[in-house]
């Protein structure tokens, strides 16, 4: 009984090694393309970034969104 616990134990940390690293990936993605992720929008209302890594069947990626007020809407006020 005791080979099987240990298995399971290994296995899960295996897991949450594979995620930890899985988040450092996207982490670093982030640190190396801040200046692209914000770019140069006047008018910026919002930023979001997510890091989806939990899937494993799939590469974890970065997802940005950004808000944006037109330039007009602001300039002609």
């Amino acid at each position: 009984m005791e080979g099987i616990t240990r298995n399971i134990k290994d296995e899960k940390q295996s897991i949450r090694n594979e995620l930890i690293q899985r988040i450092k990936y996207c982490g670093q993605y982030i640190v190396d393309n801040a200046e692209i992720i914000l770019g140069e929008d006047k008018y910026l209302a919002d930023l979001y970034l997510t890091c989806n890594f939990f899937d494993r069947s799939e590469a974890p990626y970065v997802t940005v969104n950004k808000d944006i007020i037109p330039d007009g809407f602001i300039e002609e006020r």
